[in-house]
């Protein structure tokens, strides 16, 4: 065996011979490469009645070696058995983070009994997103304190809606991690911040009702073709949900037979809404392509619902435009058309079970809305009555 100060040009230089041969390093005791007969060179540790392995020179270099040789030789002389195989350590597990129980919690909800219409998780997750996933998103499920949320809700408590979406959101998430086992943290909602919520929305008096129509024709003349203009005006003559309309598939139009079928209703429950001559011209100039499966798709991605949030950017320009909400009274949402829709109804007299079977509203504890069945001609008759109201003003 030959004493050198290894190098790594002497490394790379030592000839291959017939056997087996070692150079021994005189800067760090007990390093030495092995040169084998098939030409391959190996560090290895040998000292203290031991020989091992620290690898190919090929791959590491003499520095790495060295290190590894002078860690080796200390723990030697302080009594440590360098030969005995060392334990592999099972790496930190992870703790779950608030966003990681949300993000289970919504999978959860997607599918299945009691799921999330699709509108919901859309929404609650834009919430989510845009109010709690920076900041007690990033925190262990373990450590999230109704201190931490009375603090965010106060941040948050000018717009009431966000904080209420988030308490419908954390708690059915919470209880959903303890039930899963997961170590979330005991929250009590009682002791939650409570906001006086905004004021009710209201209706459409006739003189708004004709603005609003001004305004979105002229956009929709202005910039054709233009969806959220036709979507409004739907919503305006048929008062269903606004994620009833978004969420319609040209499948469920029939034209000819002159309805609509919905089936993503907020009752769990189908309904058939006539589409009486203004809302036939209406659906006859939606721009309908091969292959397009939404009334209204996504101005990004056509195999996917018009979104929400979207539409909302649009009302507020309206609503801007037109100075609805300048002065501090109630006020008017996109959910007003469907209020401006059931007054209307209701004050020219159309039947109240009529009017329920319209916009889909819940029978509630009535024996006798649960018996009545209505025919398309009588729910036309009772649509096109309230359209006329709406359009002249008579209510």
């Amino acid at each position: 065996m030959t004493r050198i100060a290894l190098t790594e040009s002497r490394i790379k230089k030592a000839p291959v011979i017939g056997n087996l041969y070692s150079l021994k390093d005189t800067i760090i005791f007990g390093l030495q490469v092995n040169i084998n007969p098939n030409g391959k060179k190996v560090y290895f540790f040998r000292g203290f009645q031991i020989s091992k392995k620290i690898g190919e020179a090929t791959i590491m270099s003499l520095q790495e070696a060295r290190e590894i040789a002078r860690k080796w030789r200390y723990e030697c002389i302080s009594g440590i058995d360098i030969s005995a195989p060392k334990k592999k350590e099972k790496p930190a597990q992870k703790e779950m983070t608030v966003n990681d129980l949300i993000k289970k919690y919504f999978e959860f909800k997607s599918s299945g009994k009691g799921c999330f219409s699709l509108r919901t998780l859309r929404s609650y997750g834009y919430v989510w997103q845009k109010c709690a996933q920076e900041g007690i998103g990033l925190l262990p499920v373990s450590e999230l304190t109704d201190v931490m949320l009375n603090e965010l809700f106060e941040s948050l408590k000018e717009t009431y809606s966000n904080v209420s979406n988030l308490k419908k959101i954390i708690v059915p998430a919470f209880n959903y991690g303890a039930s899963m086992g997961y170590p979330v943290a005991t929250l009590n909602p009682d002791k939650w911040l409570m906001f006086r919520s905004e004021k009710k929305e209201r209706y459409f008096t006739p003189a708004e009702l004709k603005k609003l129509n001004d305004i979105v024709d002229n956009y929709a003349a202005k910039n054709p073709p233009q969806q959220q203009s036709a979507i409004i005006k739907i919503l305006m003559y048929t008062g269903c949900r606004v994620s009833e309309i978004l969420e319609l598939k040209w499948s469920d139009v029939h034209l000819e037979d002159g309805y609509i079928q919905l089936w993503r209703t907020k009752t769990k429950k189908g309904r058939t809404v006539p589409l009486t001559p203004d809302l036939l011209d209406l659906f006859h100039r939606i721009p309908k392509r091969a292959g397009m499966q939404y009334v209204f798709p996504s101005l990004r991605n056509q195999g996917v619902a018009y979104s929400y949030n979207t539409l909302l950017d649009f009302w507020k320009f309206f609503m801007e435009e037109g100075k609805f909400n300048a002065d501090d009274i109630e006020k008017l949402t996109i959910h007003s058309l469907r209020h401006t829709f059931v007054t209307v109804g209701n004050r020219i007299k159309v039947s109240p079970f009529t009017l329920q079977a319209l916009v889909g509203h819940s029978t509630g504890r009535s024996v006798t809305a649960g018996y009545i069945h209505h025919n398309l001609a009588e729910l036309a008759e009772a649509q096109q009555s309230i359209i006329s109201a709406l359009k002249n003003g008579a209510y």
